[in-house]
């Protein structure tokens, strides 16, 4: 297990970004040992200090916005397709550390911007999430729906998006870097998970999500070849295979990559045994 994460305290200021002012209102956090943030009162800001990195992206990410979507680690909410394999407790611990990794290895690559897509929408405000990333509402409604709304809402204009989950283990900044430059010479972009439904999808500058998830069958094997029926017309591109982690074997061989910060040659190693 790694050592704990320790983010930094400071308030987001609103900058012309559009998304970053919309949700500029967080809370100031501390860490905490349990490994997740907790509020405390609030910090005096210092000149500059949470104002969004002005430094030009490289490889394809073109300013974009990658959205992690999130759930808030209750017990029985988060991972129940594990949990029924492995058990409530143990799933819900694997969910919290796989996203507080995860977070820490992307929310400050200055390749991009990172925004939290945070569920239930009653945990936008809870003083779960590390300080100085923007956080969005999933809203109501099937995974579908929720990721179409993320896709076309809060992303300025323009910019290229991709949205990814908190629960695989195995995602690098490199891969994410990757799929930006796919996403460029592409309308659309996967990222396909093992299980026959994909980790990411991408939509490039002046892309739509207007009928992209139309009878996607979530959760089942199918999930990746429905989308991909209703992107016709649509140039699309692929981005790297990934397992994603809902049952006790590749809980088996990823789990324990969930509570550290994952090395290219431990996501080598670990996509050898998959294959074997």
């Amino acid at each position: 297990m790694a050592s704990p994460v320790r983010w930094k305290s400071r308030r987001l200021a609103p900058s012309p970004g559009g998304l970053t002012a919309a949700l500029s209102r967080m809370a100031n956090v501390y860490r905490s040992p349990c490994g997740l943030t907790m509020g405390r009162g609030q910090a005096r800001k210092r000149p500059g200090e949470g104002e969004p990195q002005r430094t030009r992206p490289s490889n394809g990410a073109a300013a974009g916005w990658l959205i992690i979507m999130v759930k808030a680690p209750v017990m029985g909410r988060v991972k129940t397709r594990l949990a029924r394999d492995i058990g409530t407790v143990a799933a819900t611990a694997f969910a919290r550390h796989a996203a507080r990794n995860l977070i820490a290895r992307l929310g400050r690559d200055k390749r991009w911007r990172t925004a939290l897509a945070i569920a239930p929408d009653t945990a936008l405000a809870a003083r779960l999430w590390p300080a100085g990333l923007p956080r969005l509402p999933q809203g109501r409604g099937d995974l579908g729906l929720r990721m179409a709304r993320l896709l076309r809402g809060p992303v300025p204009a323009g910019r290229p998006v991709l949205l990814i989950g908190a629960d695989i283990p195995g995602i690098s900044p490199d891969h994410i870097a990757r799929a930006f430059r796919i996403l460029a010479r592409n309308d659309v972009a996967f990222a396909p998970a093992d299980d026959g439904g994909y980790w990411l999808i991408g939509l490039n500058r002046g892309g739509h999500a207007a009928g992209l998830f139309r009878d996607v069958r979530w959760s089942t094997r199918f999930a990746l070849a429905d989308t991909l029926a209703n992107c016709a017309g649509r140039r699309t591109g692929f981005a790297a295979r990934l397992a994603d982690v809902d049952e006790a074997h590749s809980y088996r061989l990823w789990g324990r990559l969930a509570g550290r910060l994952v090395l290219p040659a431990q996501i080598a190693f670990a996509t050898s045994r998959q294959s074997a």
